[in-house]
């Protein structure tokens, strides 16, 4: 600037992101005439590109939710920690039940969130939904305590075999989940040999491991938020898994948004991010997507949308593949579309 004197320029141009931080804290002090010579101007995606289409920018809004498309796309600088989900919407997913049967859904995935000492190992049965192509459906969620003692509640003091048991007990009942709907199993990189190795013991042979990053990690929880504000997720009247998804934040730092899962007591909204990871294996690999589905709608051309959300031909495994009797095998309990259920069933201390 110095070598051009009076004719020199700087320009500092971007998206908006948190209300502080040094872009915004400029882009304020301009506005205010605080620096001399400088001029603050703000512009909304449409103003700076009349051509974008409409129909996109009601499909992002849908997509992003309504604080992050009003930063992405009407520039707007917002104070950061707002909810990742609105509760309003996330009500309008909750249906009346707690549990379904294999048969109310196809293609089931069941996602873990392992953990064995501090934090709850959760698991979520997700499956396409039978009644609409587009959709999801939640037909589990569940999770297991660690064994804490104490007044203060610390954990207990246990001896190898001890853990080896708690954690036997626990893969037990996940194993026998995942055999009654019939799908396979994904889970994050906590502990992959060990989940690997003990599930196929137990016959679950078909086991991933999906690796979580920041940046993918946030990508599951928006698939999971793109499907709540579509309504094209059905999800359990289960109250651990609504307070969870609840709890979620958006936080802004290094000049960039992620998802923050808040610990509360003995949740870290695991049950959540089992969802969220199920969710987008979903969407990557299986039924129609959520933020996918809105920007095909939008004129993208990659991919056919109805080929993706395809059912497979193959009917689900339903009550009768158990027994004649149709009863789930033992330690199980169905619960299909009825809130009359035994709580204590889903959170379970090892």
């Amino acid at each position: 600037m110095a070598q051009f004197g009076p004719h020199g320029r700087v320009v500092i141009a971007s998206t908006p992101l948190a209300a502080d931080g040094l872009f915004a804290e400029l882009h304020q002090r301009a506005k205010n005439g605080e620096i001399p010579g400088a001029v603050a101007f703000l512009a909304t995606t449409a103003e700076m590109n009349p051509a974008i289409d409409e129909e996109f920018l009601r499909a992002q809004e849908v997509a992003l939710g309504p604080d992050d498309f009003r930063r992405e796309y009407l520039a707007e600088f917002l104070s950061g920690g707002a909810a990742f989900i609105e509760n309003e919407k996330l009500r309008d997913a909750v249906e009346d039940y707690i549990e379904l049967m294999p048969a109310d859904g196809r293609g089931w995935i069941c996602g873990l969130d392992p953990g064995f000492a501090s934090d709850p190992f959760a698991l979520t049965v997700v499956g396409r939904d039978i009644h609409n192509p587009e959709g999801l459906v939640v037909a589990r969620a569940q999770r297991w305590l660690p064994a804490r003692g104490g007044g203060k509640r610390k954990r207990l003091r246990r001896t190898r075999d001890e853990e080896t048991e708690a954690i036997g007990r626990v893969l037990d009942e996940v194993a026998e989940i995942v055999k009654v709907y019939g799908g396979r199993c994904l889970s994050d990189q906590h502990l992959p040999g060990t989940i690997q190795h003990e599930l196929s013991k137990r016959g679950v042979h078909v086991v991933s491991i999906s690796a979580w990053t920041a940046q993918s990690k946030t990508a599951a929880f928006q698939a999971l938020r793109a499907r709540i504000n579509t309504r094209r997720i059905r999800i359990p009247n289960e109250p651990q898994l609504i307070t969870e998804i609840s709890r979620l934040r958006t936080k802004y730092r290094s000049g960039s948004a992620t998802v923050e899962a808040p610990r509360v007591g003995d949740s870290h909204c695991d049950m959540a991010t089992a969802l969220a990871l199920t969710v987008f294996e979903h969407d990557r690999h299986g039924a129609g997507t959520g933020q996918a589905a809105l920007t095909l709608r939008a004129g993208d051309s990659h991919g056919s949308f109805t080929d993706r959300t395809k059912p497979p031909a193959e009917p689900a495994p339903s009550g009768d593949d158990f027994g004649r009797s149709g009863r789930a095998p033992a330690g199980l309990r169905w619960h299909s579309r009825s809130r009359q259920t035994n709580h204590g069933m889903l959170s379970k201390v090892f």
